[in-house]
């Protein structure tokens, strides 16, 4: 017999938000990476606006776009800016500043949209209680290009979240 709790759970498996993929990303993989900031800008804007920005610590590195629907997907895929045309052939050639490239998708979108070779892929699905989120890394990026970060990149990324984040 369905109860009303089991109920609401059913339906909060369905839904899952950016800011819950976000959340869940950083608690469960944070120690992977040199530095983990969510909505990072850099410049020159808006080619370079990054879900989650991840340094590994070998100083590459990874941009995760979080995806929540198909249309999202497909947005991203054909997303274009004024200095580098179409953002996926920029990255397939190294022009913009990711070492690696990756889509965070609810499971439930698994199905629906077709992730191109280079890309990683992570999915956000919910344990079998419901009540955790949970990250799983399905397929590793591949290396778009060997540039790394130098250390004062790094910490101006950093400074330039902070502020961000204490100027909202």
């Amino acid at each position: 017999m369905l109860t009303y709790a089991s109920l609401m759970c059913m339906d909060h498996q369905k839904h899952i938000t950016a800011k819950d993929m976000t959340c869940a990303f950083y608690q469960q993989l944070s120690s992977k990476f040199q530095t983990l900031l969510p909505n990072v800008y850099l410049k020159p804007a808006p080619a370079f606006e990054l879900d989650i920005c991840a340094v590994k610590k070998s100083r590459l590195l990874l941009e995760i776009e979080i995806k929540v629907s198909r249309e999202n997907f497909k947005q991203d895929l054909r997303k274009a800016d004024v200095r580098h045309g179409n953002k996926h052939r920029a990255l397939r050639e190294g022009r913009l500043p990711p070492n690696y490239f990756s889509f965070l998708l609810p499971d439930y979108l698994l199905h629906e949209c077709s992730v191109p070779p280079y890309c990683g892929l992570y999915i956000a699905h919910w344990n079998k209680a419901g009540d955790k989120l949970l990250v799983s890394e399905r397929r590793l990026p591949k290396l778009l290009h060997k540039r790394c970060l130098t250390q004062n990149q790094i910490n101006n990324i950093r400074s330039k979240s902070y502020d961000r984040m204490w100027n909202l």
